[in-house]
């Protein structure tokens, strides 16, 4: 089995229903697919293409419910629900960020699926500091980014805490690839109100989610959605479920319950502080 292409290697873990072994693939490659081998022989039960999907790292659960069972797998941008015994998709839900690390998990009659955002943000903003940082840029001091002002190498920053030659440290795409279409008003530089406008539509582009998603799901499945939350939600820790709570914790300490204890705290050893999630 050839390893999926991507930044940070392979990650989805196998699961089994009945004969069946079960592998999610989603690649950089041109090749993602869900596939089904006979768990006493090898043999290949189904292939199911992914056409849509880049690489992800997200493992598939199987949903029991309304007297059958769905595979399902999680990937950049959509949720799907596959049939065991050929791989044919049943329902899909849409509103994921591009690259999805966390697993979905079952509970209470529903199947909960999260993504941060791209970069491993958690929350629907992103940092408003930001301008301090490009600002910093502007060698004329005249407040706005001009364009010859930009490094060609520049790159938005993601990950400032890994090594500059990593992967994950900034989006791939070249800063001065996207300055075009932010320079609004067309006067060759960069505006502070204009990087508003930017930072709002990559927000946009890459919210954080967590979806609770009832049974009875056909085809475009999002009128299934019971919920969302957009705060607090990790990067590659999946959420556990137990007794009618949502468990997440992600970088920084920090412990979110969704459910009927509804509390957050900081993980420290001290209790956790009562409030909303």
């Amino acid at each position: 089995m050839p390893t999926p292409k991507s930044h940070y290697g392979s990650a989805a873990s196998p699961i089994l229903h009945g004969d069946a072994l079960i592998q999610l693939i989603d690649t950089d490659g041109g090749d993602s697919h869900l596939l089904a081998v006979n768990r006493k022989n090898g043999e290949t039960l189904w292939k199911q293409e992914r056409t849509r999907f880049s690489a992800g790292w997200s493992t598939p659960v199987i949903w029991s419910h309304d007297g059958k069972d769905d595979v399902v797998a999680l990937g950049g941008s959509r949720l799907i629900a596959y049939d065991p015994q050929t791989g044919s998709p049943r329902w899909w839900v849409d509103g994921f960020p591009q690259e999805t690390v966390n697993s979905p998990v079952v509970g209470g009659g529903m199947v909960f699926a999260s993504s941060s955002a791209l970069g491993g943000r958690g929350n629907d903003k992103m940092d408003p500091n930001v301008w301090r940082e490009w600002v910093k840029m502007d060698r004329n001091g005249d407040g706005k980014l001009q364009f010859d002002e930009i490094p060609d190498e520049y790159k938005l920053v993601l990950r400032p805490e890994l090594p500059k030659d990593h992967p994950g440290y900034a989006f791939p795409a070249p800063f001065k690839a996207m300055f075009k279409d932010s320079d609004t008003d067309k006067d060759g530089a960069l505006s502070e109100g204009e990087m508003k406008v930017t930072a709002a539509s990559f927000e946009e582009f890459t919210k954080p989610v967590l979806m609770a998603i009832r049974p009875g799901g056909k085809e475009d499945a999002k009128k299934s959605v019971a919920w969302e939350l957009r705060r607090g939600i990790p990067e590659i820790p999946s959420p556990l479920y137990y007794q009618g709570t949502l468990y997440m914790v992600r970088d920084g300490g920090l412990l979110h319950l969704r459910g009927r204890s509804r509390w957050h705290g900081a993980l420290s050893g001290a209790p956790g502080r009562p409030g909303p999630v």
